[in-house]
């Protein structure tokens, strides 16, 4: 391997660069998360935008225009009742699902090159994966409905196989903050 391919793998190892997401934590449904998909730092969450900027490429103005982005959505409940599918995910739908929609639209409004899943779908869904494949978990259903609360938006870093957060972005007010490491 080449010197500078060593740098580049080792930069992404650490994290210098690499893929960043926006989403919102779902702390009330990590029990129903498979354990490895916690293990590797993203429990349950559902998506505002993936992929985002390269880690990188982030700045300070970055930054900023996420925490004005995200300061000026209000804070929602929603309940996670409905079982759905896409091909091969089991995932929870959000109800109502349009607060979720707003705020990826409000992203990609600001950063238009930066569309939901590179645009390889037609329409944001709004979803909590709990399984890959086409078989619904054993209890999932008895352990709906599930009320919960969009309050914070992470942006969260792949680096080392595993999610990192590093920042968390109030809904409706304040300022984003360092993430505390977990």
């Amino acid at each position: 391997m080449s010197v500078g391919a060593a740098a580049r793998r080792l930069a992404r190892g650490l994290g210098l660069h690499g893929p960043t997401a926006l989403v919102i934590p779902v702390p009330v449904a990590d029990r129903l998360v498979r354990r490895d998909a916690r293990a590797r730092g993203l429990g349950a969450h559902i998506t505002v935008l993936h992929p985002f900027i390269d880690a990188r490429k982030l700045a300070d103005a970055t930054d900023v225009a996420l925490a004005e982005c995200f300061a000026a959505a209000e804070p929602f409940d929603f309940v996670l009742q409905d079982v759905e599918r896409f091909p091969s995910v089991v995932y929870l739908a959000p109800d109502p699902a349009d607060p979720f929609v707003a705020l990826t639209h409000a992203v990609v409004e600001r950063w238009p090159e930066r569309l939901p899943y590179e645009g390889r779908f037609d329409s944001v869904v709004p979803h909590l994966t709990v399984a890959y494949g086409s078989a619904v978990p054993a209890g999932l259903s008895a352990a709906l409905p599930l009320q919960a609360e969009a309050r914070e938006v992470w942006l969260m870093r792949k680096a080392l196989r595993r999610w990192w957060r590093m920042r968390v972005y109030p809904l409706g007010h304040g300022t984003a903050s360092a993430a505390a490491p977990r």
